[in-house]
């Protein structure tokens, strides 16, 4: 309180910069108010993300979100306790592709899941940094 008749002082001799400072923040807070108004207006589809369940050889059961947008989502909790990323896309009506790829290891996996027969998938998978290729199939 004993600093409130020098600031008072203060600001009635620079009272330019005070009233363009008042203006500014009050601009900042009506900018803000209104971006958060969009942002909670806006609808975010869910289709636009997906999740991967999956129990490894290891023992490992992980639960990852998959970006159906063309955007990888990046996941905690893969080998050696790296993130993952993983996106994917339908590219056909019985085939989806998915890109999973292990954030700071070498590894990157291109798969390509076939539901061509209603009873079985055939899993087909890539990984990119040696070009070896295997697949999986599944029956239900």
């Amino acid at each position: 309180m004993k600093f409130l008749p020098y600031l008072l002082k203060h600001l009635r001799r620079n009272w330019i910069r005070t009233l363009s400072t008042v203006m500014a923040m009050a601009v900042c807070i009506f900018l803000f108010c209104t971006l958060q108004t969009i942002l909670a207006a806006v609808d975010f589809s869910p289709h636009t993300e997906g999740v991967l369940d999956a129990t490894f050889a290891d023992g490992r059961a992980v639960h990852y979100a998959v970006g159906l947008d063309g955007v990888p989502r990046i996941s905690p909790g893969g080998r050696f306790d790296l993130p993952v990323a993983l996106s994917g896309e339908w590219t056909s009506d019985d085939t989806f592709s998915l890109a999973y790829d292990e954030v700071g290891n070498i590894n990157m996996f291109q798969m390509r899941w076939s539901f061509a027969d209603p009873q079985h998938v055939a899993i087909h998978v890539q990984e990119r940094s040696d070009g070896s290729t295997f697949t999986l199939t599944g029956t239900r």
